[in-house]
């Protein structure tokens, strides 16, 4: 199989932001590689994505302009190079994590609790197990943690849930864990779709997660009662039309995937939708919000 490398040089100051967008963009674990004068931060996608994948990271850098104003724009290049075990690499630094109150999440070949902190363990935790391969969500993302974090308080028992963008399926399997009634997972690539399948099996709920190829809610002919978006600044304002005529009445959006020198677009363009602020939730650069479909609505 062949893959292709996009990557671009940053200054260091603004690696791990330009990571971060590159994960979300790509869909996958972005690797920075430090040097003297400039950090370059790469992913790594199978070669048929490359172009789909290039147009959505440059598009994110583009959200960076002002930041990067006194450096210029960074060059993104594509190479194409032969299978190889850049997988295996950035295994070592995901790790048992734990998220909120309940949650952990943990690698398929990690055991919790760690031999060497046999305490860490609590009554009450719920554990997920997953195996990213090559889709976006171990949790170790500022937006998958704050979408979590929201999660657990959102989420009711009995709820039906919308994960759009579902990736590894992280999200869509934490909702079941924590008391959804029905979860629908979807993801308009079809690689996420099936490690999102393969992850809803490893965590026993498929009987709770059905997942399937898509990236709309109009198509649905559902009316949940929580629709999750961990994506981009503009496809979570184009769901956020969406998701206010779908939703229930009193239902909420979680959304995140954008960075907190956008929120006023943000929250001035769901705001348009008709929705309602029910909270926001920040933490290194980017921002978790909630919005609430009124009850009278």
């Amino acid at each position: 199989m062949h893959w292709a490398r996009i990557s671009l040089q940053c200054p260091r100051r603004l690696s791990e932001l330009v990571a971060d967008l590159l994960s979300v963009a790509a869909g996958v674990p972005a690797a920075v590689e430090a040097a003297p004068s400039a950090d370059t931060v790469s992913v790594y996608v199978p070669a048929e994505r490359a172009d789909r994948s290039q147009a959505a990271v440059q598009a994110a850098i583009a959200d960076l302009g002002p930041l990067l104003a006194a450096d210029g724009a960074p060059a993104v290049e594509v190479a194409l190079v032969d299978e190889e075990d850049w997988a295996e690499g950035w295994k070592q630094h995901f790790t048992p994590l734990r998220v909120g109150e309940r949650l952990v999440i943990k690698p398929t070949w990690a055991p919790w609790p760690p031999a060497e902190a046999p305490a860490a363990a609590r009554p009450d935790d719920v554990v997920i197990e997953l195996d990213p391969g090559m889709a976006f969500g171990t949790g170790t993302h500022p937006t998958t943690r704050l979408c979590l974090e929201a999660l657990e308080g959102a989420l009711g028992r009995g709820d039906l849930v919308v994960d759009v963008g579902c990736g590894s399926g992280i999200l869509s399997i934490a909702a079941a864990r924590l008391g959804a009634a029905r979860v629908l997972a979807v993801d308009h690539d079809p690689l996420a779709v099936r490690v999102c399948r393969d992850n809803v099996l490893a965590n026993a709920v498929q009987g709770v997660v059905q997942v399937v190829v898509g990236d709309r809610l109009s198509c649905l002919r559902l009316e949940p009662d929580l629709v999750v978006a961990n994506i981009l600044l503009q496809p979570v304002l184009a769901l956020a039309g969406e998701a206010a005529q779908a939703l229930r009445p009193g239902g909420r959006y979680l959304c995140s995937g954008v960075i907190d020198t956008d929120e006023p677009v943000l929250t001035a363009g769901i705001q348009e939708m008709g929705l309602q602020p029910a909270g926001t939730r920040s933490a290194e650069g980017w921002l978790c919000q909630t919005w609430r479909r009124t009850p009278d609505a």
